[in-house]
């Protein structure tokens, strides 16, 4: 029997749509599980399920493809979407606990450029399988992939995606504009090329949303022991151990510099995909998913 490798496993739609619906799933099922909490005044509790609705997500970057990373994405979202409100309740400790949670799992999320790799090499090596003769004999050979398969398709998949690859590696502002390439209908690569644009936005997103928690997370911590007082800048959290490093705002046209803050009253804001400082309004609130 033909022993088939993983990446050619994953084309099994049936399976592979079964198991991704139950994992977004569970991510709802914490969340609910959160709602319920919050509703009862368990604002610690709450943000623990919240987290580990976002934790479901993390660990879906375990897999090789986009789509995984992609489904990752959506459950971190599904974790993030009512996590704010419970931050201005928690005490230091929790808070802090909350913050050294989300800032681990943070440190493990693979960036976009990474996750386009993997994809690149799991598709490169499928469209190999794909060249086989082995592979034209099976029934896979029904597989639209498997008729074009060759060694020039491989490599110009592999040019397209290290294009992508590199775009990702760029700064937002920089790439936000650019469409996806555009290929002719009878372009074999049109069949293996993913759409990468709006998978990007995703990932940018919920980056920030997750950022910004964790920079509030650090902020509550810090208020609640030293007398309701925040700091007199964000890199104060990080110089007195409430955080390891400081989250950047990605959207900023210098994706290496912080949020935006006013130390008066704490209050935190990113520039939000237009690039903009509206001081918190318009997108700097990041209340959806940007469209372009």
């Amino acid at each position: 029997m033909l022993k088939l490798p993983f990446y050619a496993s994953m084309l099994d739609e049936g399976p592979l749509r079964a198991n991704f619906i139950g994992i977004r799933e569970l991510a709802r099922l914490s969340a609910r599980d959160g709602n319920l909490k919050q509703i009862d005044g368990d604002f610690s509790g709450a943000l623990t399920a919240y987290l580990n609705a976002y934790a479901i997500g993390n660990q879906m970057y375990q897999g090789q493809t986009l789509i995984s990373g992609m489904i990752g994405v959506l459950c971190e979202g599904i974790g993030l979407a009512n996590a704010e409100p419970t931050v201005s309740h928690l005490t230091a400790g929790q808070a802090r606990e909350a913050a050294l949670r989300l800032e681990s799992m943070l440190e493990n999320r693979p960036t976009f450029a990474q996750i386009l790799a993997r994809e690149q090499g799991g598709t490169s090596e499928m469209i190999r399988f794909y060249a086989s003769p082995q592979a034209q004999q099976e029934v896979w050979g029904k597989i639209p992939l498997v008729h074009v398969a060759n060694d020039l398709l491989i490599q110009r998949y592999q040019s397209i995606m290290q294009q992508n690859i590199e775009k990702a590696q760029r700064p937002y502002q920089e790439i936000k504009g650019i469409a996806d390439p555009e290929f002719a209908s009878f372009d074999p690569a049109a069949i293996a090329i993913p759409n990468t644009r709006r998978a990007l936005m995703a990932y940018n997103y919920r980056t920030a949303k997750a950022h910004k928690l964790l920079l509030e997370l650090a902020l509550q911590s810090y208020k609640s022991e030293h007398q309701g007082k925040f700091p007199a800048a964000l890199a104060t959290l990080v110089t007195a151990g409430y955080l390891k490093t400081l989250p950047t705002d990605l959207y900023a046209h210098d994706p290496s510099s912080p949020f935006h803050y006013y130390p008066i009253t704490g209050k935190l804001w990113s520039v939000g995909a237009n690039g903009l400082d509206e001081h918190g309004a318009g997108d700097d609130a990041m209340k959806e998913l940007p469209t372009g």
